[in-house]
């Protein structure tokens, strides 16, 4: 049978902490050559919506999978100007298949998944790379993944301050 999480089940059983711990993990994993991620594949379709599609697979674990998700850019309804704030109309999902029976593990709801990758490496990066004393951070937006960044910063510095640049 095929385990399928929703949006409000990943948030229920991964910390943030969780998160970094396993992007952490994953990295070296792949610098070890266990892990494999190719390039996301986009397609633009004739209606303007995007389709992207990107797979990956851990050795280790004996599983891959993919991440497939849509999205379309909004416009106001009477010219093609951009509106930053729809600008997202996004839809996900994350399949898990077992890598020696080809067998569905999984299925996951794709939004949450993607905050927590999003910040869980950033705060890897900033592990390593920022100044350990580091205390105010920048972020550009104040969506989703800004704040699953935070969150996440929060794992590895002790953050005092932030900054946020509106964008759009």
């Amino acid at each position: 049978m095929v385990l399928f999480l929703s949006n409000d089940d990943i948030r229920r059983v991964l910390s943030w902490s969780d998160v970094v711990r396993t992007c952490e993990e994953l990295l070296l994993e792949r610098a070890r050559g266990n892990a494999w991620f190719s390039p996301r594949h986009r397609y633009v379709l004739p209606t303007n919506s995007r389709l992207m599609i990107l797979p990956g697979g851990l050795a280790g674990k004996n599983i891959m999978g993919l991440r497939t998700y849509t999205m379309h850019p909004q416009t106001s309804p009477d010219s093609t100007e951009y509106i930053p704030e729809q600008a997202l109309r996004a839809h996900a999902l994350n399949v898990v298949y077992d890598m020696q029976s080809a067998e569905t593990l999984a299925v996951t709801a794709g939004e949450r998944i993607n905050t927590l990758r999003v910040g869980g490496e950033l705060a890897v990066g900033a592990k390593y790379l920022a100044r350990k004393d580091s205390k105010t951070v920048g972020v550009l937006g104040s969506g989703r993944l800004a704040f699953g960044s935070l969150m996440s910063l929060k794992q590895t510095h002790k953050i005092g301050s932030v900054k946020v640049v509106k964008i759009g």
